[in-house]
């Protein structure tokens, strides 16, 4: 199953403030955030179910290289994904 993806507001938020963060420690590290940030997004759009379940219809993806995590929704019946945020660190939600 493939499926669309959709940012939302906060989620674009995180991107830009993680970008930001990154960029002070490393001129490249924002830019390799966004890389393996796409990657994943490929992925999810390929395999909406590879996330585990952290709460109801939420699920959880975690950026290996930079350690976030991606929260998001599968909506099955519009066939989208919905990123919610995006969080350094081991969190739950």
């Amino acid at each position: 199953m493939s499926c669309t993806l959709d940012f939302s507001d906060d989620a674009l938020l995180n991107i830009d403030q993680i970008c930001g963060v990154l960029d002070q420690f490393s001129a490249a590290g924002g830019a390799n955030f966004l890389v393996e940030l796409s990657e994943m997004v490929i992925l999810l759009e390929r395999f909406p179910s590879k996330g585990k379940k952290v709460d109801g219809k939420i699920r959880r993806v975690v950026l290996a290289k930079s350690n976030y995590n991606i929260y998001y929704k599968i909506n099955a019946v519009a066939n989208e994904i919905r990123l919610l945020s995006i969080i350094y660190g081991p969190h739950v939600r």
